[in-house]
């Protein structure tokens, strides 16, 4: 066949190549399968510049052994964009005009190659001998070239450029008429997309959750602008400060990458939305368009992008900047694997559709809004179902002590009667849950439990809050009022803190034990009550009775049945249950993973004496959940004070104990103030609760000096430097009685 008629049949061929295909990928491609039939090479690069942006169009392909040619990644060229973009667009600037169109082989090639150092990389890490440049100017301003190199020397000869240049008309023409079509395309699509948005999120009925939602108008967009990853950052509430989230293109089908994966994948903490825009202002100016050399500066001015194209291999980006619920604090971002993915004319499209993306985000994030107050709702709610069980139910009630059987044989007695029970223990063993165990094992389990802690009720007002008052019985009473007794008729009352109540309340209550009955302030006559009574207290009753302080006649109607509860320190065996249900308790509120304490923690809660019983105990459980285990356990011992430092939080209990004496000097010198900014608990970093075993002792050595005088010259208030009423009150919130300052002083 002669070299005419063969170029004519290759012109004929290229003619119908061009017409079959209808984007640059495909007639790059295909172009470079016909120019081989007709000059045989191996690397075909072919570039589309833009007038308006120094962002263009790029792709690189190679010959496969089966004679096609297939894009490839040139990563050689893309570090060099990384590391030295001014030299790459040099290059580029050399390639795009037209008089350096021609043949390059030889001296001239390695010429080129020390001059440019994309020609550099071509020739020493691809092994290119032989190369021709060829040049086409459109109507439209667009500078279009491609570049065929191979590895053989002298591969090319002027015949060959000569031919392939006599084809550039035909190509060109091929281009101008897809310039046209991809502006006509570019119109529709726009118009489609638009109505995508718009449609994709007023769709929702209620039978997909949000993320399925998402990813089909994820799945959609991406038949307009071909990505692989979407990218959404916002700090929009009720997400706000947190909402990251990627999208992946997985063998066809969009599904959401889980966000602790991607940042342990791409080595790179999670990403905080305020800061990431902080540090990427510009990005939420105005939609942006990232390939080729300006993917190459982001990558190498900006860690988390320099770690996404190293880990998730992102070398392409479109960023969409919109305002959502009013806030421009949202953006989206389109990304590729590929090199030159996107096209300026990408970006103007993205920018036109903006408003519609903006509407469509606002549209999810008040789905989202919804959704994340449902789940809240649902959330509190199944909590909240939970505490009442735990509060109610007997079974909660955590122990297998023989102390601790002995109670529930007792609950299971008294339970079924009516009988009047007394609870004695001290604070924080557990009372309250011991009296709603007995109401709900007794016939009255379906009424209600009535709790008053008498403790916290003033004391001008506790007759009318236990007995009620009729409207106009005292200044004040604008309407009647219904006691706690009536309130717990049928039910059960449970009264907390019995040896707080005043003497004169005292005997209002013996009347209700004895009679049944009770009488409002104000009222005409008594009301029958069907009421039982389970009492509380953490006082010595027998001794309040015996410093007259308390009523001996309502000691002994209240004590038919009492029930003794063990403090925590005598039922040391239940401690290892109690943390285990503590620690599960605070990490299903806490939506935390459950964890067992390391075994020396333990230890150390064995060996601590729990002053504040179950009540501490469950407070230093939540505290560790909280935080968490720090380090390991320490018991520091101080006379008879033990004490836990942290493998339970630092936060929750000191490092180190005080010694007696270093206790005494500072109440001494805070003149037994405890509580406040210069109380004793803050400088010595204690509980008050274990100040006070050591200001009980200071108190008697200055009674004992005086003799148990408060008042009065040289008496113990005078010697302290404190108000006579403050000591006095402390002499009896300690409990300090007489005998034990008489026994003190005659020692």
């Amino acid at each position: 066949m002669s070299t005419t008629r063969q170029q004519l049949q290759i012109q004929l061929e290229v003619n119908e190549t061009l017409i079959r295909h209808t984007t640059r990928d495909g007639i790059g491609l295909a172009l470079a399968g016909v120019i081989n039939k007709l000059v045989p090479f191996q690397f075909f690069l072919h570039a589309i510049w833009s007038p308006h942006s120094p962002v263009g169009y790029r792709i690189s392909s190679v010959k496969t052994p089966d004679g096609r040619f297939q894009i490839f990644e040139d990563k050689a060229l893309f570090k060099l964009m990384i590391e030295n973009r001014e030299a790459v667009l040099k290059s580029g600037r050399f390639l795009s005009q037209k008089e350096n169109a021609g043949v390059y082989q030889g001296d001239a090639l390695k010429e080129m190659a020390e001059r440019f150092p994309s020609f550099h990389i071509g020739y020493h890490v691809h092994g290119i001998r032989s190369t021709m440049i060829f040049n086409m100017q459109h109507t439209n301003g667009y500078n279009n070239f491609f570049v065929i190199s191979d590895t053989r020397e002298h591969a090319f000869t002027q015949e060959d450029f000569q031919m392939i240049t006599a084809l550039l008309p035909q190509v060109q023409l091929a281009f101008d008429n897809l310039f046209k079509y991809e502006e006509l395309r570019k119109q529709e699509q726009e118009r489609k997309l638009q109505l995508v948005i718009m449609t994709a999120f007023t769709a929702f009925d209620g039978r997909k959750n949000l993320d399925e939602m998402a990813l089909e108008a994820i799945s959609k967009f991406c038949e307009f602008i071909p990505f692989e990853y979407w990218l959404t950052i916002t700090k929009i509430a009720p997400v706000a400060d947190k909402y990251f989230r990627i999208a992946y293109k997985k063998e066809g089908k969009f599904c959401i990458l889980d966000s602790n994966e991607v940042f342990k994948k791409i080595q790179h903490a999670p990403i905080h939305p305020a800061s990431f825009k902080e540090e990427n202002l510009s990005l939420y100016d105005t939609p942006r368009l990232f390939v080729g050399e300006e993917m190459a500066a982001l990558v190498s001015s900006n860690a988390y992008f320099n770690a996404c194209h190293k880990h998730l291999n992102l070398n392409s980006l479109i960023t969409m900047p919109v305002t959502v619920l009013g806030k421009a604090e949202t953006l989206y971002m389109l990304g590729s694997v590929r090199q030159y993915a996107f096209t300026l004319d990408d970006l103007q499209m993205v920018t036109r559709i903006l408003p519609y993306l903006s509407m469509g985000g606002q549209q999810f994030f008040f789905l989202l809004q919804i959704q994340s107050l449902t789940k809240q709702l649902e959330m509190e709610k199944n909590y909240l179902v939970e505490e009442i069980k735990s509060s109610y139910n007997f079974d909660e009630i955590i122990g297998e002590s023989t102390l601790m059987k002995d109670v529930f044989r007792q609950i299971s007695q008294v339970a079924p009667t009516d009988s009047t029970v007394l609870i004695l223990g001290e604070t924080g063993t557990g009372k309250e849950l011991i009296a709603r165990a007995i109401h709900n094992q007794s016939p009255r389990k379906d009424k209600v439990l009535v709790k008053v802690n008498c403790a916290s009720l003033p004391a001008q007002l506790i007759e009318s809050e236990l007995f009620g008052h009729e409207k106009g019985s005292f200044t004040g009473a604008l309407e009647k009022r219904i006691g706690k007794f009536e309130l717990a008729n049928g039910g059960t009352i449970f009264l907390d803190e019995i040896g707080e109540l005043p003497l004169e309340l005292q005997a209002k209550l013996l009347r209700v034990l004895q009679e049944r009955e009770i009488e409002r302030i104000g009222g005409k006559a008594p009301i029958t009550l069907n009421v039982r009574i389970i009492a509380a207290t953490n006082r010595d009753l027998e001794t309040e009775v015996a410093e007259g302080r308390f009523r001996s006649d309502l000691y002994y109607r209240l004590s038919v049945f009492p029930i003794h509860l063990p403090p925590l320190r005598e039922r040391k065996e239940d401690i290892p249950m109690l943390v285990t249900h503590f620690l599960q308790k605070y990490c299903k509120k806490m939506a935390k993973p459950f964890r067992y304490l390391k075994e020396d923690t333990v230890k150390v809660l064995l060996q601590y004496e729990w002053p504040g019983n179950i009540r501490e105990l469950e407070n230093i459980m939540e505290q560790t959940v909280i935080i968490g285990e720090e380090s390991a356990s320490r018991l520091r011992k101080s006379n008879s004070i033990k004490k836990i430092t942290p493998s339970l939080p630092k936060s929750i209990i000191s490092e180190a104990s005080q010694s007696e004496a270093d206790i005494v000097r500072v109440l001494t010198e805070t003149k037994g103030k405890i509580l406040g900014m210069g109380g004793a608990a803050r400088i010595l970093n204690l509980r008050p609760a274990e100040i006070e075993i050591h200001e009980r002792r200071w108190i008697l050595e200055y009674l004992k000096k005086t003799g148990g005088r408060i008042r009065g010259e040289n008496g113990a208030a005078q010697l302290i430097g404190i108000n006579p009423t403050t000591l006095e009150a402390r002499v009896k919130k300690l409990r300090i009685t007489k005998s034990e300052i008489f026994t003190l002083a005659s020692d």
